[in-house]
């Protein structure tokens, strides 16, 4: 039986671009850092499909998570930074990039993604339908044309995660684009439903 699907209204809010970085010593729990030496990860990220990060774009997302919209321009009447609305085979992409800022350590960095207003217990009081879209948000993430993750819906990404098998130098940068979509058969149960989306950079020096 065919199912029709007569409107839509899921929407996909912020991606909260988030770091933390830790120096560990294999012998002694005591870190000594060369002035001038410091180890931390900035981000950055945009909706524009060909940005490349500048000097200015950095920021650092720990412990404050770095906010970037998903949404395109506002048409008249719509509040600034209204959230992307994305239906059963729609998708949106985004860049957002890593840095490792240490002017002289080296860094390993582990990716991971994740819902950070989980609200997959709830569901609409009137409607009955669910709120949180997370669940059934498919990712890809391409970074300079190889793929790090290939179409993983929101929780199995949420349950992994990706290490580059090479450490950061100092200062190097990665940008990746990531691709969110939605199953073309999804059904009407998940209209009006929101989510937003997570990037963690974790980096260690050791």
């Amino acid at each position: 039986m065919h199912r029709k699907i007569w409107s839509w209204g899921a929407l996909l809010g912020v991606v909260a671009l988030a770091t933390s970085a830790m120096v560990v010593d294999s012998d002694t729990v005591d870190v000594l850092f060369v002035q001038g030496d410091d180890f931390d990860i900035m981000v950055a990220g945009s909706l524009d499909p060909a940005w490349i990060p500048g000097p200015a774009s950095w920021v650092h997302g720990n412990p404050d998570a770095y906010d970037v919209t998903l949404g395109a321009e506002p048409g008249p009447g719509a509040a600034p930074g209204h959230p992307q609305v994305i239906g059963p085979g729609g998708h949106l992409t985004f860049r957002v990039a890593a840095r490792n800022t240490s002017p002289g350590l080296p860094a390993r960095v582990v990716l991971t993604v994740s819902d950070p207003d989980d609200r997959s217990d709830q569901t609409d009081p009137v409607t009955g339908r669910p709120v949180e879209l997370f669940s059934q948000l498919r990712f890809t993430i391409v970074e300079d044309g190889e793929v790090i993750v290939e179409d993983l819906d929101g929780p199995a990404l949420a349950a992994s995660s990706h290490e580059w098998t090479d450490s950061w130098a100092p200062d190097e940068v990665h940008v990746l684009d990531v691709k969110v979509s939605l199953p073309a058969d999804l059904d009407n149960q998940w209209q009006d439903a929101t989510s937003a989306v997570q990037l963690r950079f974790e980096a260690q020096n050791d």
